[in-house]
């Protein structure tokens, strides 16, 4: 069952109620059942945008990331492509167009993905930075995707034009020359607020370059002939890691109290000899020693 309620300035306007049902087999002896329920804004129009979690991020949502613009932050349309990830083909080859699918970074999910990218000969020979830029359209997506300008939302309901709630993305460009580069993106969160409803907030992330040394060697038949447009198969893969960095609760105890056993000074006052002197009797003494043992007996 899922419900929906539409609200406009704190006012309930609608709700309504989405049933599903399917049937059971008969052995069954638990029924598992889910409900959920979201509340859209109806003041927002066609425009309103989906959180990721409220205010902290919820597992398996998008991470909200967008490029900034001065102290405004744009969001794609798509909230599935705010971050993205090389995603292949139906035969295993990389997408370069911009209608290549792309695997979305989800909040808590770590994934790595890759794909082949086809390159010929006459590629290498002409320049590694041809190579290069191949890889990178690969990797990051038509555009360059994931760049030094992308901002990330530290809270899953962050304001698109409030910029204090977005972290920059450390990002360093790769170096050039013939390399084969892989990407990885980590991601650091933590949990904030009261322990009975912890809030999962992102303090960083930074994209990472994995090079290695690149080797055109082909072997077979086909590599013998003079062709520079034999195709070869370059794998490139890219990453993303969720690092849980929570301090951890430490235990507060109050300090044990102290209990003061003192008498006060004018106790042996009513045991003062008449004569005035500040020393009592030792039959004083003796009779209030008497009194405070029956006291604590009792």
């Amino acid at each position: 069952m899922e419900y929906t309620v539409a609200h406009e300035n704190g006012v309930v306007l609608s709700v309504e109620a989405v049933i599903s049902m399917s049937d059971l087999e008969g052995h069954l002896t638990a029924v598992p059942q889910m409900y959920s329920i979201s509340f859209v804004d109806s003041s927002a129009g066609a425009g309103s945008v989906r959180f990721s979690g409220n205010p902290g991020y919820i597992v398996g949502e998008p991470v909200v990331a967008g490029e900034r613009s001065g102290n405004d932050i744009t969001l794609n349309e798509d909230r599935f492509q705010y971050l993205t990830l090389v995603r292949p083909n139906a035969d295993g080859t990389c997408g370069t167009d911009a209608n290549s699918p792309r695997l979305p970074v989800l909040f808590g999910e770590n994934v790595r993905s890759g794909c082949l990218l086809e390159i010929t000969d006459d590629v290498v020979q002409n320049g590694c930075d041809i190579l290069r830029n191949h890889t990178l359209e690969a990797l990051l997506g038509p555009g360059e995707a994931i760049n030094s300008r992308i901002s990330i939302a530290s809270f899953g309901n962050a304001v698109n034009l409030t910029s204090s709630d977005w972290i920059p993305l450390l990002y360093n460009s790769p170096s050039s020359g013939c390399k084969k580069l892989s990407m990885h993106l980590e991601i650091l969160y933590s949990y904030v607020g009261a322990l009975n409803n912890p809030q999962a907030m992102i303090i960083g992330a930074k994209l990472h370059w994995i090079e290695e040394d690149f080797s055109t060697l082909c072997l077979g038949p086909i590599c013998l002939s003079s062709n520079a447009a034999v195709i070869r198969n370059m794998e490139v893969a890219s990453s993303v890691a969720f690092i849980d960095v929570s301090p951890a609760p430490q235990a507060v105890y109050a300090e044990r109290p102290v209990s003061s056993n003192k008498l006060p000074a004018d106790f042996f006052r009513p045991y003062y000899p008449p004569s005035g002197a500040h020393k009592p009797s030792s039959s004083s003494i003796l009779l209030s020693m008497t009194i405070i043992a029956l006291l604590c007996v009792f």
